[in-house]
């Protein structure tokens, strides 16, 4: 089947998707009110009523905070004239109570989060103010993101990389609309596209979100309805989405003479609909999910078919040669397979706002407690594709936790799925595409500074879905180049003091000294190698701006040790990739992925 004709599948079937959802979510408006406002009208409250609900929006920058005469003062004035700040209606209809309902900290608290959770809010905050006895003014206090963003994109990690040209507007009109186009160029991808994004589809608390584009060897579509669970109190979640593309794998070569990735291309589509209902309070809830997707996997019709490349050149590409082109295309099993899919978990977490664990001087959400789940999901055949179909059961989970230890965070993530594939007439069954991740990270606070370890270790096994892991990169060993040593199995541990410094209120400043160990097992995977265990270390700068942010950018020298005539890696970034701030999922182990189905993705933000 071609690439067009996937695509039209897919954006028909999101069609329908789109009209059944719509009139679901026409349906389930009032109930959805009634989510928000499980107190109103009620009687006897035990701490009293929200009387009066005052909503402070304030744009990105706060020119009062700035010293009488500054020269900056104009200039962020200048800057707030160009921002649409979020609209007070946008901010009243996200919080989970209204002016009437009986007032609860909790509640308070939880408004916050969601606020929060929105990638153009700097910080949201919310107190309560006793007017009499039984009447409470409650404040909401907002601060934007610049979100007009013409983003170059611009990294230095092994030289200068421009990996994404956007133009987006990620709060449209002050409404939380996403509109965007976008180039991303990094390494192996060469995406060329546009998105939006409605966060309130039909005034609901469903997600609607559409992408479409241009791969660097054929198209792309992702687009979805998502109703997620609203915080800890929401009950009902559902989720439909599709997507196709057209992609490579890029296989590191470690040591093949003359070239330093192979490029395979494939062609990966999904789809799934899926409905979750939970059960409990928050702080101990149970929630239970049952759906159907489908998953297929197939070579692709790209004409420059398998593709090597040279100094990590991405951009000047060539044709492999024959053996080398056989070799990896042996590694890519096509099959396509609908499964009926049951997922379960147990959530049984608290919140709370840290400081000095991945911002600087900014505080994230932090929760604490255990969160388990796991899919179960099987095979009935699949949609006519013209590929194999599946006979096979999958099963995935996850387990998180988090606790405090006096003014010390500590955080464990485990990950795990894989699919057995039942009996042909002439093979056993076997466990296929399996996939293991764990990631323990502790935050040793003191007043000025934290003291950051981490343990990982990730690997796969038995792949007909195209895998490897790589020791060195900015998610790995930080002295190491990102294809330096492949393989299929990997440990890695860091060290990392970050001390912030209190210098201005205009940015945030601070510095870090870090080392890193690592060993790769070449295991399976083309290319594979041991690299028995490797170090390095390296300092660096982190930067916060404005003032306050949760986001930092990064500016880091790592330098290998025991490796003669290695150079020291200097990499700008401008995101924190050790932390929990953007989760410990590996993108490598993501990328080999296929299957995504599990209680966790009904969560607000999940993908």
């Amino acid at each position: 089947m071609g690439t067009k004709s996937i695509l039209a599948q897919t954006a028909t079937a999101f069609a329908t998707s789109l009209l059944a959802v719509t009139a679901a979510a026409v349906t389930a408006a009032p109930a959805a009110t009634q989510e928000r406002s499980a107190g109103a009208g009620r009687d006897g409250c035990a701490l009293g009523v929200v009387s009066s609900l005052v909503i402070d929006n304030r744009p990105v920058f706060d020119p009062s905070e700035l010293a009488e005469g500054s020269a900056l003062r104009p200039l962020f004035s200048f800057a707030n004239a160009l921002h649409v700040t979020t609209r007070p209606s946008f901010i009243r209809r996200e919080l989970l109570f209204a002016e009437g309902d009986c007032y609860d900290p909790e509640i308070l608290a939880e408004s916050g989060r969601v606020l929060r959770a929105y990638g153009f809010f700097d910080d949201a905050t919310l107190t309560a103010r006793e007017l009499e006895e039984g009447s409470w003014e409650v404040a909401v206090l907002t601060r934007d993101q610049w979100t007009t963003k013409f983003d170059l994109g611009v990294a230095f990690d092994q030289g200068l990389q421009l990996e994404r040209l956007q133009l987006a507007e990620e709060n449209l009109l002050g409404r939380g609309l996403l509109a965007q186009v976008f180039m991303k160029r990094r390494r192996e991808q060469r995406d060329l596209g546009f998105g939006v994004r409605d966060p309130r589809l039909l005034g609901t608390r469903a997600d609607a979100a559409l992408g479409l584009g241009r791969s660097r060897v054929g198209r792309f579509l992702d687009a979805g309805i998502t109703y997620p669970f609203v915080s800890e109190a929401g009950k009902w979640a559902f989720r439909s989405t599709v997507s196709g593309r057209d992609e490579v794998f890029a296989y590191s070569t470690g040591t093949l003479a003359g070239a330093t990735h192979v490029l395979l291309p494939l062609r990966v589509s999904a789809g799934e609909l899926s409905l979750a209902r939970r059960f409990g309070e928050p702080g101990s809830l149970v929630a239970f999910g049952v759906g159907v997707s489908h998953d297929e996997l197939v070579r692709s019709a790209y004409e420059g078919g398998v593709e090597v490349v040279t100094d990590s050149e991405f951009g000047d590409a060539a044709s492999a040669p024959d053996s080398v082109a056989a070799a990896v295309r042996g590694r890519l099993v096509p099959y396509a397979v609908t499964r009926v899919n049951l997922m379960v978990s147990s959530r049984n977490l608290r919140f709370e706002r840290a400081t000095g664990l991945d911002a600087l001087r900014g505080e994230q959400d932090v929760a604490l407690g255990l969160d388990v789940g796991a899919t179960l999901g099987r095979s009935v055949g699949a949609w006519p594709s013209g590929e194999p179909s599946a006979d096979d059961t999958f099963l995935r989970f996850g387990l998180a936790s988090g606790w405090k230890l006096g003014r010390s965070y500590f955080f464990f993530d485990a990950r795990a799925q894989g699919r057995r594939v039942e009996a042909a007439s002439d093979t056993a069954a076997a466990w296929r595409d399996l996939l293991g991740e764990l990631d323990l990270l502790a935050y040793l606070r003191a007043p000025v500074s934290t003291f950051l370890l981490r343990a990982s270790a990730s690997g796969g096994r038995g792949h007909h879905v195209p895998f490897q892991l790589t020791l060195g990169g900015r998610e790995g060993l930080r002295g190491l180049r990102e294809e330096a040593f492949p393989g299929s199995d990997r440990l890695l541990f860091s060290a990392e003091s970050r001390i912030a410094f209190d210098l201005t209120d205009f940015i945030d400043t601070g510095i870090t000294l870090f080392a890193d160990a690592g060993r790769m097992w070449g295991g399976d995977v083309p290319y594979g190698t041991d690299s028995d265990w490797r170090t390095s270390v390296g300092a660096g700068i982190r930067l916060g701006f404005p003032a306050g942010t949760p986001r930092v950018a990064r500016i880091d020298v790592a330098f290998p040790l025991g490796v003669g005539g290695a150079s020291p890696v200097l990499r700008i970034t401008m995101r924190e990739f050790l932390g929990i701030a953007w989760g410990t999922q590996d993108t490598q182990t993501e990328r080999s992925r296929l299957s995504r189905v599990g209680p966790d993705r009904f969560q607000p933000g999940e993908a």
